[in-house]
């Protein structure tokens, strides 16, 4: 059909979740890295897999509500793992200056995760 498949899919927490796996093992790495160490550890165990087959593919996550802050010297997202971040606490539609700072900070401090 000439139509050519995306290369980029998107792997991301629920919208609005404050909820994530607790069992012994993710809470191992939660306590350890934090919320966004244990979202970019599960991402990137699926685009390492990913990877062996389509190594065009790109998984796309969002640093976003509780993984929004980086990991605590944790894990590195893969090559093939596109990090997106994505600005909600405590967001003031009227504070667009201060909006925009904490945006630039976020995306700084996630830069040596994210490649």
């Amino acid at each position: 059909d000439g139509i050519e498949p995306p290369f980029i899919y998107s792997l991301c927490q629920n919208d609005c979740s404050k909820y994530y796996c607790c069992c012994p093992a993710c809470k191992a790495i939660s306590d350890k890295y934090g919320h966004s160490g244990l979202m970019i550890d599960f991402v990137n165990d699926i685009a390492r897999d990913i990877a062996k087959d389509y190594p065009e593919i790109v998984l796309s996550t969002d640093a976003y509500a509780f993984s929004e802050e980086p990991p605590k010297g944790g894990p590195k997202a893969e090559p093939n793992v596109l990090v997106e971040v994505t600005r909600t606490k405590q967001h003031d539609p009227t504070a667009t200056t201060r909006f925009r700072a904490k945006c630039a900070e976020l995306i700084r401090r996630m830069g040596p995760t994210a490649k």
